[in-house]
């Protein structure tokens, strides 16, 4: 004899009730972990940044790499360590060269006024 066809339906809504329920338990988690996740330790940092820790605490005593400290730690945030990066950006040969022509340009219009 053949099941309930209501009761088939029950059990695969059953079934994708606790797989919706998991995949929302790992999203929670990933989620909590993602935002403890954005600070590093100065071991992920030299890590991150492909620098010594010796260079991490000589830059961090010379104030010129942005760091926390609590207490006797240091925390980075991986954020602000990609933009300190991005700030020591050198110009190429093409952006140098274009420079003194728009300047040229610029100083040209003033004198026409």
């Amino acid at each position: 004899m053949m099941e309930n066809p209501f009761a088939i339906i029950e059990k695969r809504i059953d079934r994708i009730e606790s797989i919706l329920l998991n995949i929302q338990e790992r999203l929670d988690k990933t989620d909590s972990t993602q935002s403890t996740g954005d600070f590093l330790t100065v071991d992920e940092a030299a890590a991150y940044l492909n620098i010594s820790k010796s260079a991490i605490y000589e830059k961090t005593s010379s104030r010129s790499i942005p760091h926390l400290k609590k207490g006797k730690r240091l925390y980075f945030v991986k954020q602000e360590l990609a933009d300190w990066v991005k700030t020591s950006r050198q110009r190429t040969i093409a952006e140098i060269e274009a420079e003194p022509a728009s300047i040229m340009v610029v100083s040209k219009s003033r004198r026409a006024s």
